[in-house]
């Protein structure tokens, strides 16, 4: 399967592709209890979201000029982008409720018989999966519990009101228990209160997203504003029958509250086949600070497809093929980028001693001097710089580092450089 008509390049900097490898790795178990978790339940063929989720009927007033392409205040955004969050796990925690509450009769309400964390059963802890690992007494359950705590007390904030809690005045423990769902269009204009959620009709006009998101593992993997463009893809196909679809850069932030940061997401969709990417005429520039453009030939946006069939693959391993292809994916969390010269000796990169405090503390360190590593020459066929003792002679024709007393008199350096005061001055 060809995920894209022109596959774009998924630029990633090499320490967030680290960051984000190393995260699946640490996915890897919790994820696949959640997959097995599901299985215990009962599930629906797909989830049906109304498009008040993620779509405002009447755009948000610009943030300032429109031109400077700036998203407007987080409480004028629709539910699904209000919810994005780099580490919380609140878009998800909700997606997954609406799944699960999908397994009841069309125009019920459903009631949630779920605990938040039982080991005999299957809970809400289970159907989650994070990065969260045991530490000290803390076990891993605890953690993920507070996480979802933290979800619940989000969604239940008067401004967003996804969710209720009908038990918050227990007590400290199991006020959180028993949480029950309301409308996705979430806190109404004027201050009113939202009403309870009813799985929709086969008549209601509603999006919709596989079930191989929850089910194959992908919405462990995906980040908040990965999960939000998809949202924003599957609200525009809903809206209408040509295919590809687009989202201009107005409705893209007053309609959906979508920045560039997430708009930019469909490169690694397209890597993961989720996303089939038809580009503009311009694939390699950045839209919005593009030049001028002829009045007969105005900038075209690129198009989408939502690719269903991508969400029938596993997540994690088609994750993890397709993000270590990526440039950089073998380096480090301190990834070597282009223009920097290579480490050697364990010393990140040649240094002069210019600063007058580092000059003091390393010039009165003692026998320290033997700890210091042999730096890199600075330039190609210089001699290395060899740091030692005042009174100690380096070697033949080593260069050696100008260091300064705290009286501000230099004591050591090379020929010559004493008269253009620009090592051995004091700073």
């Amino acid at each position: 399967m060809r995920p894209s008509a022109d596959p774009p390049h998924a630029a990633i900097e090499p320490a967030r592709l680290a960051r984000r490898l190393d995260r699946l790795a640490r996915l890897e178990e919790q994820a696949s209890l959640a997959s097995e978790s599901f299985e215990r339940i009962r599930t629906p063929r797909k989830l049906r979201i109304r498009a008040e989720f993620a779509w405002r009927s009447d755009p948000a007033a610009p943030h300032g000029d429109l031109a400077d392409r700036l998203l407007p205040p987080r409480n004028e955004r629709p539910p699904a982008t209000r919810l994005v969050s780099p580490r919380g796990i609140a878009l998800r925690l909700h997606l997954t409720a609406l799944f699960v509450a999908q397994s009841r009769p069309s125009g019920t309400m459903p009631a949630n018989t779920l605990p938040l964390a039982d080991a005999d059963v299957v809970s809400w802890t289970d159907l989650i999966a994070t990065t969260a690992e045991r530490h000290g007494y803390t076990g891993r359950r605890e953690k993920k519990l507070r996480q979802v705590h933290d979800a619940l007390r989000r969604l239940s904030n008067p401004e967003v009101q996804l969710v209720t809690l009908p038990n918050l005045h227990r007590g400290p423990t199991g006020k959180y228990e028993g949480f029950l769902l309301m409308h996705e269009g979430g806190a109404p204009a004027g201050g009113r209160d939202n009403q309870r959620y009813t799985v929709p009709r086969a008549e209601s006009k509603t999006m919709y997203l596989p079930g191989g998101l929850f089910l194959n593992g992908w919405i462990h993997v995906l980040e908040d504003s990965e999960l939000a463009f998809l949202l924003m893809l599957a609200c525009l196909r809903s809206r209408s029958d040509a295919k590809p679809v687009f989202a201009t850069s107005e409705v893209r932030l007053l309609r959906f509250g979508l920045g560039r940061d997430a708009y930019e997401s469909h490169r690694i969709l397209s890597r993961l086949g989720l996303v089939r990417v038809h580009p503009g005429p311009h694939p390699g520039r950045r839209y919005g600070r593009a030049g001028r453009y002829l009045r007969s030939d105005p900038p075209k946006p690129h198009r989408f497809e939502l690719l269903n069939e991508g969400f029938e693959e596993p997540a994690l391993p088609t994750a993890r093929q397709a993000l270590a292809g990526l440039p950089g994916a073998g380096m480090g969390a301190r990834g070597q980028g282009p223009g920097r010269r290579p480490h050697a000796g364990g010393v990140r990169r040649p240094y002069r001693l210019r600063s007058a405090a580092t000059r003091r503390a390393l010039g009165f360190a003692g026998d320290a001097w033997a700890a210091l590593p042999l730096p890199a020459p600075i330039h190609a066929g210089e001699p290395p710089i060899a740091p030692r003792r005042p009174d100690s002679p380096g070697p033949a024709g080593a260069r050696t580092l100008p260091l300064t007393r705290h009286d501000g008199t230099c004591v050591q350096g090379r020929p010559g450089r004493d008269e253009r005061g620009d090592d051995n001055q004091a700073h």
